[in-house]
């Protein structure tokens, strides 16, 4: 499959797949596209979205588009079958080219700052984590909405802390090391790291290891 055909297959899947749409929206930037009319109808989804905070449809995109060539183009991206394009598949490709193209946006704003001084959004290893775990998989992750019972438990149910004995890294932990967590201490040299075999000695740290294992 040609890129521009592949490219019209993500515009069709905006306006097909729920999902899709609400994942890659938020992303989406038109120098994604390398087939111009496809890039002029990412611009006309983008500044619909900028403006009124939701997916423009079919009928609202067409009176978006003035030039008569990208009309005819998104004409034959709607006419593309809703089942061939929602194919699992095809919706891989389709995350696939949103993960590499959500990096390629990072290293554009970590030049933009180098060179511009343009500050980010966010962090760049948020924004390179978010492109990398980028996914349609909405079996992932917790539905609070959906599992309500879940959530009733999970506010109700007291978690075990383990105080190390040192109120400052007792604060910081935000009162002492969490029952099934995993802590790694790391610091400089001479900071007395060594303090935490006092922990481990004492009763609460040993209940702690056998509790949960999860110390480096």
């Amino acid at each position: 499959m040609k890129q521009n055909d592949f490219e019209k297959l993500i515009i069709k899947a905006l306006y097909s797949n729920d999902n899709v749409c609400s994942k890659v929206l938020p992303e989406l930037r038109e120098n994604w596209f390398s087939d111009i009319d496809c890039r002029m109808i990412a611009k006309d989804i983008i500044d619909f979205n900028t403006k009124f905070g939701r997916m423009p449809n079919v009928i609202e995109t067409s009176r978006l588009i003035t030039d008569e060539t990208v009309h005819t183009t998104f004409q034959n991206c709607i006419a593309l079958p809703d089942d061939e394009v929602n194919t699992d598949f095809l919706l891989d490709d389709i995350q696939e080219f949103v993960r590499k193209k959500m990096a390629y946006n990072v290293s554009e704003d970590i030049v933009k700052w180098t060179m511009q001084g343009i500050a980010p959004k966010c962090s760049f290893a948020d924004a390179l984590s978010d492109a990398e775990t980028f996914t349609f998989d909405t079996s992932i992750g917790f539905d609070f909405f959906g599992d309500p019972r879940r959530l009733y438990e999970d506010a109700n149910t007291k978690e075990r802390i383990f105080k190390t004995g040192v109120k400052t890294l007792d604060d910081m932990l935000m009162g002492g090391l969490h029952e099934n967590s995993l802590n790694l201490i790391m610091s400089s040299t001479n900071v007395r790291k060594d303090l935490d075999n006092e922990f481990i000695d004492n009763q609460s740290g040993i209940e702690w290891l056998q509790g949960s294992l999860h110390y480096i």
